[in-house]
């Protein structure tokens, strides 16, 4: 997709077999675009952009029923699909800066994706909390690693919810005590609680990416034991770590890029 591109004027003569053109009459036979026909212009881009992204995310299926109505292996294969649903629209949303649009349409798909990240979160947070309602968590033991990992990736993305986040986090401060779920998966929970608390974080997993392309760690409660802590839980030390989550990072365009 390109750029829409702004219609350049001429400022001087153009020369033909000799014989100049007035600058008033080269103007007339350039196009020139309203602004109705630029916000058009830039919302069929965003259009175009979009039934891409959804056309993509309908191809996601599972013949596994919701949770709770079906056998382990079911089971397995549904948390499975709820991770991928949630990864999907986060994804879209970090291949944004690479896509080939200007800064308007740019802007109005992120806020789709937004809305959209939104909307999936609260469907996945709903169907594993009616299975946490009437089943124990899914931990690796019974289920499996990967099934571990989706429940606790959807609690994590849970911020619309944060009395669910809470409860779970308790739930995981036991099962981590007897090795049922991973320590990793508690420590980046309580952080995220943490935070949405308005508290320190205990181990520097939450933070947000700046203009400029690096990450930000939001506040952190001792932060000459970070490293010490961040071991204990299974996380590598915060200089191996940071660089990782830059890659994630995209400087913001300048107004001159487009």
């Amino acid at each position: 997709m390109r750029r829409m591109l702004a219609v350049a004027t001429l400022s001087g003569l153009l020369v033909a077999g000799g014989c100049s053109t007035p600058p008033e009459a080269a103007q007339q036979d350039e196009p020139h675009q309203t602004g109705a026909e630029e916000v058009q212009q830039d919302q069929e881009a965003v259009d175009a952009v979009w039934a891409t992204f959804e056309e993509e995310f309908n191809q996601i299926r599972t013949d596994a029923p919701p949770l709770g109505e079906g056998d382990d292996e079911q089971t397995i294969d549904r948390l499975q699909y709820l991770m991928v649903r949630d990864q999907f629209w986060r994804e879209k949303l970090h291949q944004l800066a690479k896509l080939d649009v200007d800064t308007v349409e740019r802007q109005a798909l992120m806020e789709r994706l937004a809305e959209r990240m939104h909307d999936v979160d609260a469907e996945n947070t709903a169907e594993l909390q009616d299975y946490l309602d009437d089943h124990p968590w899914p931990c690796k033991q019974q289920l499996g690693e990967q099934a571990d990992q989706a429940a606790w990736m959807i609690v994590q993305h849970a911020d619309h919810d944060p009395g669910f986040q809470t409860e779970v986090l308790e739930m995981l401060e036991e099962l981590v005590d007897e090795e049922r779920t991973a320590p990793e998966r508690y420590a980046m929970l309580y952080d995220r609680v943490a935070v949405a608390e308005d508290r320190p974080q205990r181990y520097g997993s939450q933070g947000q990416c700046k203009p400029d392309g690096t990450w930000e760690m939001f506040e952190v409660e001792d932060p000459e034991g970070l490293d010490e802590r961040r071991t204990r839980k299974g996380l590598e030390p915060m200089e191996l770590h940071r660089p990782v989550v830059e890659e994630l990072c995209e400087p913001e365009p300048s107004a001159g890029d487009d």
